[in-house]
């Protein structure tokens, strides 16, 4: 286990150095070829990438959230170097969708772990409320489903880009944002159901497990 701990850390710089990399070299290639807004994808995913990094290490500690570090960095990355800088997305619209929906699952168990990380004074048989833990994990996904596709609007509007294809119609734009929401939903709606089924059936083994391990010294240090 000890020797897991110390490779993932590894696994997680090499991940973060490559996903940068990429990014730089195609923001590079849109300046030589003049695609600006494939450039204003690049960067945003940088500081997109750079506030999710920062948002991980502080939800928790050690090894535990490298794992959702690594699935965040792999599918913004090529998200937006292959997907949008190379048109990927245009040609795999099926896979736009599966990202969205992978997004979704991560969102809901990110929410998760925030509610657990802000409750203070977290004991050795305090479970919370399935039924909050579930909205959170719900709630937290939806808002970052809502601030992405704003992202992209923005995008779309300020250097002509085509996130949410409005270019091929009003409607067809439409029925993108709609589709990326609700498969985002989708994905939130079933990591939040499993947890919340885990916490009406076994909310001892989940808390234990794979909460308060991890999460009672952190909440219980100032913040």
């Amino acid at each position: 286990m000890a020797t897991g701990a110390r490779k993932l850390p590894f696994a997680t710089d090499l991940v973060h150095l490559l996903t940068l990399a990429g990014m730089f070299a195609g923001s590079i290639d849109c300046v030589i070829h003049a695609k600006w807004y494939g450039l204003a994808a690049g960067a945003g995913g940088i500081v997109a990438l750079l506030l999710a990094w920062w948002f991980l290490s502080w939800l928790c500690p050690g090894n535990y959230c490298r794992s959702l570090d690594l699935i965040v960095s792999l599918l913004t990355g090529q998200g937006i170097v292959w997907g949008t800088i190379y048109h990927g997305y245009d040609q795999f619209s099926s896979y736009d969708t599966l990202t969205h929906f992978l997004f979704g699952m991560v969102l809901a168990w990110a929410g998760i772990l925030l509610l657990y990380r802000k409750t203070k004074n977290l004991k050795k048989n305090q479970p919370l409320d399935p039924g909050l833990v579930w909205l959170s994990g719900l709630s937290f996904a939806t808002l970052g489903k809502v601030v992405w596709e704003l992202y992209e609007f923005a995008g779309d509007r300020l250097v002509s880009a085509d996130m949410q294809r409005w270019q091929e119609g009003d409607l067809i734009a439409l029925t993108d944002t709609m589709i990326d929401l609700s498969v985002g939903l989708l994905g939130a709606l079933i990591i939040s159901l499993l947890v919340y089924w885990q916490l009406r059936h076994d909310p001892d083994h989940f808390y234990q497990k794979r909460i308060l391990p991890h999460f009672l010294d952190q909440a219980n240090s100032p913040t």
